[in-house]
């Protein structure tokens, strides 16, 4: 995303010749986030971890694309806060807006199905 000045804000161009170190922050920050989130969660952050999972899912069965993309974004930033890192939490959700906002050209719906299946084997 970018502000321009005296306008609104837009979506940036994608830069392919870097994307991989889009894709390398943020696995980073999934093993972080996910790490400290074992590490410090509550019972409740528990709880809204997996309704954001169920809530993914059912985005996937409706073969939803838009709300896989929203619930995506959620099932991951209730990882981050249940983590306890403000610092952290702020770098992953400003990487999952980035991801939102072009995800539609980066990740097609096979990956987002086979990711379901991740998070439903981390859950148990």
């Amino acid at each position: 995303m970018t502000t321009l000045p005296n306008r609104s804000t837009v979506v940036s161009n994608i830069d392919f010749l870097n994307l991989h170190t889009f894709f390398d922050a943020m696995t980073l920050m999934y093993r972080v986030t996910t790490r400290l989130a074992a590490q410090f969660h509550t019972p409740a952050d528990m709880a809204a971890i997996r309704a954001q999972q169920a809530a993914f899912a059912a985005a996937v069965e409706a073969q939803d694309a838009l709300a896989m993309i929203a619930t995506n974004r959620e099932f991951h930033a209730v990882i981050a806060r249940a983590g306890r890192n403000p610092y952290y939490e702020s770098l992953c959700l400003r990487l999952l807006d980035e991801a939102a906002a072009c995800s539609g050209c980066i990740i097609p719906p096979l990956r987002i199905v086979c990711r379901i299946s991740m998070c439903r084997n981390m859950m148990t």
